[in-house]
């Protein structure tokens, strides 16, 4: 597994993802809010990333259940669509 944060620059990484050593291509999403990861995800063909910290983005312990299921859904929903 070769763990890089996301490219600025397209596809930056893929001729690694032929490499017969490289499994998967793990981007590092850590320096960049949701909207900028799910963007630069998009822009990137054969790389994986880890969203835990925007899964969770703008959940707070003081929401409504309805609130706090409504933005876990719409954050799963933006993710799965990067």
């Amino acid at each position: 597994m070769l763990k890089r944060t996301l490219p600025d620059e397209a596809n930056t990484f893929q001729e690694f993802s032929s490499c017969a050593n490289v499994l998967r291509i793990l981007a590092l999403s850590v320096e960049y809010s949701m909207m900028q990861a799910n963007q630069k995800l998009k822009s990137n063909s054969e790389i994986i990333t880890n969203f835990s910290r925007a899964l969770l983005a703008e959940l707070q312990h003081d929401m409504s259940k309805e609130g706090f299921d409504c933005k876990l859904n719409n954050n799963i929903y933006v993710i799965y669509d990067a």
